[in-house]
């Protein structure tokens, strides 16, 4: 009875939700991405984007920009700063990051998407969000 419970798909998903309620250390671990940048598709979702570096160095962050499918631009951050990159720049939800030692990600992969003010969305990531290769 009790090997029939454990292979019960409702267990199983209740087990994962429990999991995801309580252990947040685990909500909070990084996601693997792809080494090649591929733009997906534009959403309309767009705004600035903050990287909250919670490490002790500093660490560049990298952009990729969806129309050209390269480096767009990198940036550094210092150690326990939470920054926006880019000079008021707008990106959207195809772009691409990656830090030191990961994939490249998609933006709305590893960020949170929120409203800042009346009219502004931000993008909000940070070191913690990506696994290193």
């Amino acid at each position: 009875m009790v090997i029939k419970a454990l292979k019960s798909p409702s267990l199983l998903l209740t087990v994962a939700f429990l999991l995801k309620l309580w252990a947040p250390e685990l909500r909070s671990q990084g996601i693997q991405c792809p080494t090649q940048y591929i733009a997906p598709a534009f959403t309309g979702r767009a705004g600035k984007i903050a990287f909250n570096n919670e490490t002790d160095q500093a660490i560049f962050v990298t952009l990729f920009h969806p129309n050209i499918g390269q480096v767009f631009s990198t940036y550094k951050v210092a150690p326990k700063q939470n920054i926006y990159l880019g000079n008021n720049m707008v990106v959207g939800n195809d772009w691409g990051i990656r830090v030191p030692n990961s994939g490249i990600c998609n933006v709305e992969a590893v960020s949170d998407y929120r409203q800042h003010g009346d009219q502004h969305f931000i993008w909000q990531t940070s070191s913690q969000r990506f696994l290193r290769l």
